[in-house]
């Protein structure tokens, strides 16, 4: 790493997301993580690489404007291609990649790769490094999955900006399949699940976009086929009492929207009844072999096709 004191760019742009922070009521060191990942994406972006990852995840969301952002700390992406060796060659690619100062280094010496999952169908790899804003540090994770067929395609977008810099344009889950394969995940689980995240994912996506049945039926059906799990005919033990009644379901979800600084979402059991509202329809129509063919605007309910 080299000429990381030689700008008063890094310390304009702590300056600048200091007083962002302040504005947002939200902590500095959360708006500095989602800059140093705004422009490691950037990088990734002018890369011979980047049509090889698709974004996922809470940053996703983030890109969408599915409503207000949870928290995270890694990048979420799978990769359409399985060598671990050009996973390494792809992060060191964008970590060396030329771009206007923004301020901030990535340091390929602090570069690690591990395995993740190894015990499930769907396995990946950790990738960690350090970023620096001047003598800040910034902790950089990209959760890396393999094994999905993204249908009916990725597409792109423009994942937004902090700052006035050029905006990271890349590949994006559609956002059908975002929903059905954390709605799987909902059913496969039972009362197992404490990923509190994927119903508020799927709650605020509902709440916020609109969904033609029959592409949304179609990427349900394909996710829970390809992972083996039959489509529910009724409501999943996720939407039901005895979820709730199953450990503490309750706190659990107290605490991440605590933890998410999202205190104005509604309880627990009054998302589970939204998302049933949501969800059930066209995992029925998948279970019964029919057409679902509904039209759900922001909020809901499903309506019939006009």
């Amino acid at each position: 790493m080299s000429n990381r004191h030689l700008s008063n760019v890094p310390q304009s742009v702590h300056d600048r997301l200091l007083g962002r922070a302040r504005q947002s009521d939200r902590p500095f060191n959360e708006l500095l993580l989602y800059y140093g990942i705004e422009r490691f994406l950037y990088r990734l972006a002018q890369t011979e690489h980047a049509e090889r990852f698709v974004l996922k995840g809470a940053l996703l969301l983030r890109a969408e404007g599915a409503g207000p952002s949870r928290p995270t700390r890694d990048i979420d992406v799978l990769d359409l291609e399985t060598r671990k060796e050009s996973v390494e060659e792809a992060v060191r690619a964008a970590i060396a990649a030329d771009v206007p100062n923004d301020g901030m280094e990535y340091d390929p010496e602090t570069l690690d790769i591990q395995e993740i999952r190894p015990d499930r169908q769907y396995q990946g790899l950790r990738i960690t490094f350090r970023g620096y804003l001047g003598t800040a540090r910034v902790p950089m994770q990209i959760d890396v999955g393999t094994g999905d067929v993204v249908e009916p395609g990725p597409k792109q977008i423009e994942y937004p900006g902090i700052l006035e810099y050029d905006r990271p344009t890349l590949l994006g889950y559609p956002l059908g399949q975002v929903i059905a394969e954390k709605f799987e995940a909902i059913v496969d689980l039972g009362t197992a699940n404490t990923r509190m995240k994927d119903f508020y994912d799927i709650w605020a996506l509902s709440k916020r976009r609109g969904f033609a049945g029959p592409p949304l039926q179609t990427a349900i059906a394909n996710t829970f086929e390809r992972r083996r799990t039959p489509a529910p005919s009724e409501p999943p033990i996720a939407f039901t009492k005895t979820f709730l009644e199953a450990g503490p379901k309750r706190k659990q979800w107290s605490s991440f929207t605590e933890k998410a600084r999202l205190p104005d979402l509604p309880p627990l059991p009054e998302v589970l009844s939204e998302l049933e509202a949501f969800l059930l329809p066209p995992a029925q129509a998948i279970a019964q072999s029919t057409r679902f063919s509904g039209t759900w605007q922001k909020g809901g309910p499903w309506k019939p096709k006009q």
